[in-house]
C-alpha cells in the first residue's frame, strides 16, 4: 500500500505541467488511498456488568480492561473490602507473622489489651515482662479461636 502511495505522489510530481483534470485526478486519488490514515484506533467500547450491584457500564478506555466495578464508590469499597479479605484467606501465615510483629513493635510501659480481660495483666506484665506477655496473650487467643473452630466442625450428636 505504501508502494502504491508513493508511486502516485512521484507520477503527481512528474505531470504536475500536464492540464488541471489531470492534476485533480490525481490529487483525489491520493486522498481516497489517505483516507482513515490519521484516525486514531478506537478502543473495543464493550459494556460490562458491575462485579457488585451488577449495573452495566462501559470502562474507562484508561484502565484497558481492569476495571471491575461500575465506578460508584460503595461498589468500588465493596469490591476493595472483597479483594481484602481474598487477600487475607490467601495469606493467612504473612498476616498473622505482621500482625504479632507489629504488636511487639509498638509495645511500650502502658498496659495492653488482654486476650482475657478477668486476668491480672499489670502483675503478670511485671513477673515475665512485656513482650513476652503480648506473645503469650497473641498464642493464647490462636489457641481459643483453632479450639472453637474445631468444636463447630464436629457436627452434633441427634437426640
Amino acid at each position: 500500500m505504501l508502494r502504491v502511495k508513493v508511486l502516485f505522489r512521484i507520477l503527481f510530481l512528474l505531470f504536475s505541467f500536464l492540464t488541471f483534470p489531470f492534476q485533480f485526478f490525481i490529487l483525489s486519488f491520493s486522498l481516497i488511498l489517505n483516507q482513515g490514515e490519521n484516525d486514531m484506533p478506537r478502543a473495543k467500547s464493550r459494556k460490562h456488568p458491575c462485579r457488585i450491584c451488577r449495573k452495566w457500564f462501559l470502562q474507562d478506555p484508561r484502565l484497558s480492561g481492569r476495571q471491575k466495578t461500575c465506578g460508584s464508590p460503595e461498589c468500588k469499597q465493596e469490591w476493595h473490602k472483597k479483594k481484602c479479605a481474598q487477600w487475607n484467606r490467601k495469606n493467612v501465615i504473612s498476616f498473622r507473622e505482621n500482625y504479632l510483629q507489629q504488636k511487639l513493635n509498638s509495645a511500650n510501659d502502658s498496659t495492653p489489651e488482654a486476650f482475657m480481660p478477668d486476668i491480672p495483666v499489670r502483675f503478670i506484665i511485671d513477673w515475665i515482662g512485656l513482650k513476652q506477655f503480648i506473645i503469650i496473650d497473641y498464642l493464647a487467643g490462636y489457641v481459643l479461636r483453632r479450639a472453637q473452630s474445631v468444636r463447630l466442625s464436629i457436627p452434633a450428636k441427634p437426640p
